[in-house]
């Protein structure tokens, strides 16, 4: 038997065609539900819905954990430490701004300049001179008033008046002179070496005064003049040799040393830092913290500013010795603006940190009234 639809082959009892699956004795449409077997349709998954949950009924709704915050100390603890911690920061921030300042002057001889500038001549004598040379010349106290240039005057016998002997000491750059022997002295404090052989210094600035002594009063020194010098010298070598920085600084030199070293003053700038780091850490509070810093480091500041110009109003009314005058106003010039300038960063950074709490403070408030 043969297929109506394609004519291929067939057996006596096949019911559909094996080449083009039409029925042997149906209809087309039959022979469509026979066609080529396809693939599967994947099955969903049989995912029972979610079921809402009726508290209405009492049962309990899920609970979700809470997000721990950070626990705040108490208030009034808070507030003491951060005092405590604010005046620790005050002082060792103000320890470090002494030991800064210091190490700058030394380090770039502002000392010894200002001495430099100095008019030798008219410093006032009085007690500048030790009393055991005083005794070992035979000087009078009461002889010794005025300047230098006028006691060098008296000890020439009248052979050159006052104004001659301060041209001499002016135009011999003795001043200047002096100043390289004080560099000798930052020069020590700050690395432990010094060069300068004290003896060596005077004898230069003594005998390099006589030309121009010759020039001023236009006579010529004593013949014997440089051997007296030489041997007045020689006669107080070891004292003079006491005098020298290596002599006369000694171990209060090596701990200057240290106390000045950038290195520990930078040190103790971060120090006073971390104190109100400190203060926010152990209280959780930050606009403690701000405050600490910012009040310290401001009264810091301030304090070093309105010292300064008040021991500069204090030296220009108090009647102190010569020594200590000539002295005062040295280090008064030569720490002056390093001072000021370091009290005024200070006190810059107090009020940044203030602002910084303010601002903190005022945020604070305006979350909590959107809250």
């Amino acid at each position: 038997m043969k297929c109506k639809k394609c004519g291929a082959e067939l057996s006596d009892d096949a019911e559909f065609c094996p080449v083009c699956r039409s029925s042997v004795g149906g209809n087309e449409q039959e022979a469509v539900s026979y066609a080529a077997p396809q693939a599967p349709t994947p099955e969903p998954e049989n995912i029972p819905p979610e079921e809402p949950v009726d508290y209405s009924a009492g049962a309990a709704e899920p609970v979700k954990a809470p997000v721990k915050k950070p626990r705040k100390m108490n208030l009034a603890v808070s507030v003491v430490l951060s005092v405590v911690f604010g005046m620790l920061t005050m002082f060792v921030c103000q320890t470090a701004a002494v030991l800064c300042t210091f190490s700058g002057a030394l380090s770039s001889h502002a000392v010894s300049e200002q001495i430099a500038d100095i008019d030798v001549g008219s410093i006032e004598i009085g007690s500048l001179i030790p009393d055991n040379i005083k005794e070992q010349f035979g000087i009078d106290p009461s002889e010794i008033s005025g300047d230098i240039a006028g006691i060098v005057s008296k000890f020439s016998g009248g052979v050159m008046s006052s104004d001659q002997a301060a041209e001499i000491i002016r135009k011999a750059d003795i001043g200047k002179k002096l100043a390289k022997i004080v560099q000798s002295y930052e020069d020590f404090i700050m690395s432990g070496k010094s060069d300068v052989d004290i003896s060596a210094e005077l004898q230069r600035i003594i005998l390099g005064a006589k030309q121009v002594y010759k020039d001023v009063t236009g006579m010529e020194a004593p013949a014997d003049f440089d051997q007296n010098v030489i041997n007045a010298l020689k006669d107080n070598a070891e004292a003079l040799q006491q005098a020298a920085p290596q002599a006369a600084l000694g171990v209060m030199g090596d701990t200057l040393r240290v106390a000045f070293s950038p290195a520990v003053w930078i040190a103790a700038f971060v120090l006073s830092a971390l104190f109100p780091l400190l203060a926010g850490l152990i209280t959780r509070r930050v606009p403690a913290a701000l405050m600490c810093g910012g009040a310290a480091y401001f009264v810091s500041g301030a304090g070093i500013l309105i010292t300064n110009a008040v021991s500069e109003t204090v030296m220009k009314t108090l009647r102190l010795d010569e020594f200590s005058d000539v002295l005062t106003k040295v280090f008064s010039n030569a720490l002056d603006g390093r001072l000021m300038l370091c009290g005024a960063v200070l006190a810059a950074v107090g009020a940044v940190l203030i602002a910084a709490f303010i601002i903190v403070k005022a945020t604070s408030a305006r979350k909590l009234r959107k809250a």
